[in-house]
């Protein structure tokens, strides 16, 4: 532009450097700033908040806060946007004291914050677990005449529900029903959530319940957490009547959930009911995944089925489903126990050409049951494959060669 005598104004300036800030160029943009000052232009708040921005998304927070000094030098007032990029970047930083001094510099400058600026700091409050400054901030700013909306307080309730405080957030919700809000699923989401996490599950029920009469329609996620709750204090009946009904109100099951459900009927040694639920999966269109394989196998193995776990196996490749570390690890466990060491050593070999390299639980499991076959030689063989492979033998390895060399003596 320059050559040809058309030289850029502020607003191309602040234009390029806000291109830049946004694009994760802030050094670029600071170096615009210094060639404005050499050509005499006089970067306004804009170029200022732009710079401001860009610094507070690479957190460098302390650059942010030397530009607004800089800015006062200049004799430019930030405005109500550049004081709400610095605080975002000192709450994200959890340095909240300085983002509330940053409010009282505002107040002192005759500006006056705005919902996002608030709901900035309240969401940082509550992040930091300070409840009681959150709280004391939401009655200033309702004072000032900016009510809080449903945002607002499911930020209050989330902060409550990671306190432990599940009272205090279903007090809130009371509150929200009082000034005229309607709870959305998040609110409920987050409130079963914490009353489950604190074993209220009588009470994460009813909350649910109330859900349907305020006409919130539960989601996926709010099953799945009633499903985890109910799975954890053993009413596994109840999960699959809750599975039941998630089928009457249109909503499929999804992975996460059946894999939960089925790692506790698993846990609780019923692994009849697990296979019903892993062969439903498929007819709703819900697939299983590594987790939910390698689940089911441990559990058919610790049953006495092998051949079924090994069925599994193939089925798993069937469905183009990668066998993980724990899937071999399982197997190959199973089969040394079951004194099939041969199959064992096949899945091991199997894995190297799978692309699937042994760790350190594979090698233990291997290594024991070709001691226990008396197979020394090859146990330290093996061992050494181990070592050059980088891994460093653990406490486990260690004793169970000692403990075998003991026995072989």
């Amino acid at each position: 532009m320059g050559k040809h005598m058309c030289h850029p104004d502020i607003v191309t300036y602040n234009t390029v450097i806000d291109g830049l800030s946004k694009g994760g160029r802030t050094e670029e943009a600071m170096d615009l700033l210094v060639e404005m000052d050499h050509k005499g232009l006089k970067p306004d708040v804009f170029t200022f908040s732009a710079l401001i921005n860009g610094l507070c998304k690479e957190n460098d927070i302390e650059g942010a806060l030397e530009l607004c000094k800089e800015m006062w030098k200049r004799g430019c007032i930030p405005d109500i946007i550049t004081y709400n990029k610095v605080m975002e970047g000192l709450c994200k930083g959890g340095r909240t004291e300085e983002a509330m001094s940053l409010l009282v510099e505002m107040y002192h400058n005759g500006l006056d914050p705005d919902f996002v600026l608030y709901s900035t700091l309240i969401n940082g409050l509550c992040k930091a677990k300070k409840l009681a400054e959150a709280l004391a901030l939401v009655k200033e700013m309702v004072k000032r005449g900016c009510q809080p909306n449903i945002l607002t307080y499911n930020t209050f309730i989330d902060g409550f529900c990671k306190g432990g405080k599940t009272e205090e957030a279903m007090v809130l919700l009371k509150d929200m029903h009082h000034n005229g809000l309607k709870a959305d699923v998040v609110t409920y989401n987050t409130l079963i959530n914490g009353l489950c996490k604190a074993n209220n599950i009588k009470g994460a029920q009813e909350l649910c319940k109330e859900m349907g009469k305020r006409r919130c329609s539960s989601d996926i996620v709010t099953y799945s957490m009633l499903v985890d709750g109910l799975c954890k204090d053993g009413r596994t009946k109840e999960v699959m009547y809750l599975l039941e009904e998630m089928c009457l109100t249109g909503l499929n099951h999804d992975v996460i959930t059946c894999s939960i459900i089925i790692n506790i009927l698993c846990k609780e040694n019923n692994l009849d009911e697990a296979v019903v639920l892993f062969k439903e999966m498929e007819k709703r269109g819900c697939y299983p995944n590594i987790f939910t394989y390698n689940i089911l196998i441990d559990c058919t193995c610790k049953n006495g089925g092998i051949e079924e776990a090994l069925s599994l196996l193939e089925e798993m490749d069937h469905n183009g489903i990668s066998p993980d570390n724990v899937t071999y690890t399982i197997l190959i466990n199973m089969l040394c126990k079951t004194n099939n060491l041969e199959g064992a050593l096949e899945l091991f070999e199997g894995m190297g050409k799978r692309g699937c390299l042994p760790d350190i639980f594979t090698y233990n499991v291997l290594l024991d049951g070709l001691c226990k076959d008396g197979k020394i030689q090859e146990a330290v063989y093996l061992f050494e494959e181990m070592y050059n492979n980088g891994l460093k033998p653990c406490t486990v390895t260690y004793k169970q060669c000692h403990k075998h060399a003991l026995q072989n003596k």
